[in-house]
């Protein structure tokens, strides 16, 4: 079923941001190339090291490719399609 929570499950992702684009209703697509994972509760479904495709509702004006971000992900979806919804998101230009 879609967009219904994989299981209960939030996890801080720090990253880099590979690509940026934006789809109809303000729905924002962000791919990152994760550098650490918090999991704060749940299961998660991605590792240092790995690509990670999420979408967003955030606004995403100060992204661009090559930023370090950091935000809130839960994993929503169902065993044969997850997707990662980010949230909360802060840019570190360092």
């Amino acid at each position: 079923m879609s967009g219904v929570s994989a299981a209960p499950n939030q996890s801080t992702l720090t990253g880099q941001v590979l690509a940026i684009s934006q789809n109809e209703n303000g729905k924002h697509r962000v791919r990152l190339l994760i550098e650490q994972v918090d999991r704060q509760f749940g299961p998660c479904f991605t590792e240092p090291g790995s690509h990670l495709d999420c979408f967003t509702f955030d606004n995403v004006d100060e992204l661009t490719v090559g930023s370090q971000i950091r935000g809130q992900a839960e994993f929503i979806g169902g065993p044969h399609h997850q997707e990662c919804l980010l949230s909360d998101i802060s840019v570190d230009f360092h």
